[in-house]
């Protein structure tokens, strides 16, 4: 019996459940469901034949295992015939604890001939206290473009570097840790050469930067996170990811930079005149700091020409006023007629106005090109500007 409905047409009926249904597969998107939207989707499968596979798509695009579901995912394969969602798995999420299990080493490699050619995205989400001397799986999927290894504490820099490299078409990497283990570097795999967008978040990137910087990697999106310090068992620098954005050149045409609250490095080396002006290419910067941080380097750098939009994320502390901002962002506005700023303003609960508020007058010459968001929650204004943000590069 022919389909009632074109595929397109059922897809769009699906993306009244989740508005995935229309982003699925874009990298940095929503592509994991709650609860009731799988089980809502799992019986559109029922519908009819025609509905199986958009809806199956949405359902599977994304796999969590984790140490509870595991052996019970393994279980499927052995009845392949009746295992209908396997080629529409395109992202493998490993949750914590499975990780460092065996099963990563002595089950995946026999699933793994089963999966689709199409998975693209890996995902390791560890513990913070993990075993050391238990490397990183590096299982053998050659299509993977996208790696994250998040909440790792103290690895061997030589293990990062080896799983890395063992996937020759990644184009986004995104690495979060905490502190180095051993830092001993034996063999250096080349990373892989297609590396073009960078989340990096730990104390001391020098390390980590010295591997890739050689290479002439053409990286165009940068976004450098900053801990807490006290994470760190050494002094944070500015060195070597100066030295690394520097290097990038016209490659480098989105850049975010972040600083936690209890960060206690020395602004003041990004806050210079000669900061981004090897970077003429630059087309959107954004920058969340806590006190004047932001502030103070928006004010030290000149702004490159191919700028369009600018996003700042403040917090307000009574050691800064709206003012100041208003007075940094006519000089940001002068000479750049097309530029697009977003300010977010992590502001004391109970705050009645903002800049736009207080200081009509002088924005009312910038024509409508600064928005404005506040918030009185710290975490729900990082969040929103960490995630949300990241959708403008």
């Amino acid at each position: 019996m022919p389909a009632i409905f074109a595929t397109e047409i059922i897809e769009l009926i699906l993306a009244f459940l989740d508005p995935t249904a229309l982003i699925c597969g874009r990298p940095g998107g929503k592509n994991s469901l709650d609860r009731e939207t799988a089980v809502t989707l799992g019986r559109c499968g029922l519908v009819c034949r025609a509905w199986v596979a958009p809806s199956r798509r949405l359902l599977f695009f994304r796999v969590y295992v984790s140490l509870h579901t595991a052996y019970t995912f393994a279980q499927f394969f052995k009845k392949l015939n009746l295992v209908t969602f396997l080629p529409f798995i395109r992202e493998l999420v490993f949750d914590r604890d499975i990780v460092e299990h065996r099963w990563m080493t002595t089950v995946l490699p026999k699933l793994i001939p089963h999966l689709p050619d199409q998975v693209y995205s890996l995902e390791y989400r560890l513990r913070r206290r993990r075993t050391p001397e238990t490397p990183l799986p590096r299982p053998k999927l050659s299509g993977i473009t996208h790696l994250v290894i998040s909440d790792i504490y103290e690895p061997a820099l030589a293990d990062i570097i080896t799983c890395i490299a063992n996937f020759p078409a990644l184009s986004y990497l995104k690495l979060w840790v905490y502190n180095w283990g051993d830092t001993s570097l034996p063999i250096v795999p080349a990373p892989p050469t297609n590396l073009r967008s960078l989340d990096l978040n730990f104390c001391h990137l020098q390390l980590f930067l010295a591997w890739l910087q050689p290479h002439g990697l053409r990286i165009s999106s940068l976004l450098l996170f900053f801990p807490d310090s006290t994470f760190a068992r050494e002094p944070p620098e500015l060195d070597g990811p100066l030295s690394f954005i520097q290097s990038l050149g016209v490659s480098l045409t989105s850049l975010t930079l972040g600083f936690e609250e209890t960060w206690d490095g020395d602004v003041n080396k990004l806050a210079d005149p000669s900061f981004l002006v090897h970077n003429t290419k630059l087309h959107t910067l954004s920058l969340q700091s806590p006190y004047m941080d932001a502030i103070q380097i928006v004010q030290g750098i000149r702004i490159p020409a191919s700028l369009h939009r600018l996003t700042l994320g403040v917090y307000e502390d009574g050691r800064w006023t709206l003012r100041e901002l208003v007075n940094v962002l006519e000089n940001v506005f002068d000479g750049h007629t097309t530029l697009k700023v977003d300010v977010t303003r992590i502001a004391r609960a109970g705050e009645d106005s903002g800049f736009m508020v207080a200081t009509p007058p002088v924005l009312g010459r910038w024509g409508g090109l600064v928005t404005e968001t506040v918030t009185d929650d710290v975490y729900s204004g990082w969040y929103f500007y960490w995630n949300g943000g990241r959708d403008l590069l």
